[in-house]
């Protein structure tokens, strides 16, 4: 067990920074600092029906429910947390959100009858080079809270071009063949929260989702950590 007093003095010499605002950490906060997580811009989707994650999915895919987390703005709080999970070795950030975003879920009767969380997946070069999946630790803290199982039967069986600056029709364009799943009879009949770090235009979770409607009695349910709003 750590004294205090050592710990204290163990934050001094070499600090922890806060990755939302750049500040040191006390010996009590781990990973987002207090004041970080109280400024967290949530958009209240998961108790929430007919939001804007649901209509932007009206048809194209058929799902049970859907909701993002946080509000995604440019140069914002939100998108340096991202940022620091996706590109700076910091997979206890997602887990830390997915917990939070987690606890919001649970508290959302629409979303209690989940068999297991799913995160979106990278392609196995992708993942060697970044060393981790970033929706896979957002999917972790989710199952912490949830108690549900994670489930990676999701395989990326292309490794498409990146995302960025592609129109609306190109990005869809891009991922339309890039999913499959491995051990498919395992998902019959099972509800499946499909888990992503931002949503856009929703291409990537569409394709996904439609990989695993081929499956017979899959439902899906969609969880993002965050979603742009103007």
């Amino acid at each position: 067990m750590k004294i205090p007093i050592v710990e204290d003095l163990g934050y001094l010499l070499f600090p922890h920074y806060c990755p939302g605002c750049g500040e040191s950490m006390n010996a009590s906060e781990q990973t987002i600092c207090t004041d970080c997580i109280s400024q967290l811009p949530k958009t209240f989707f998961s108790s929430e029906k007919d939001n804007r994650i649901e209509k932007l999915f009206w048809g194209r895919i058929e799902i049970e429910a859907a909701a993002a987390f946080l509000r995604f703005s440019q140069d914002g709080l939100v998108q340096r947390l991202l940022h620091a999970l996706k590109y700076y070795k910091t997979p206890e950030i997602g887990e830390k959100l997915g917990r939070l975003f987690g606890k919001e879920l649970s508290e959302a009767t629409r979303m209690h009858d989940i068999d297991a969380v799913m995160p979106i997946p990278l392609h196995p070069r992708k993942l060697k080079i970044r060393g981790y999946n970033q929706s896979l630790s957002i999917a972790q803290g989710i199952s912490d809270t949830l108690g549900i199982p994670v489930e990676q039967s999701l395989i990326r069986v292309k490794n498409n071009d990146t995302q960025t600056r592609k129109s609306k029709y190109d990005r869809w364009k891009n991922v339309s063949s890039v999913f499959g799943v491995k051990s498919p009879k395992n998902l019959v009949n099972q509800h499946i929260m499909l888990i992503d770090d931002v949503i856009t235009t929703g291409s990537t979770i569409e394709a996904a989702a439609q990989s695993l409607k081929e499956i017979s009695g899959t439902k899906i349910t969609i969880a993002a950590l965050a979603f742009p709003m103007n």
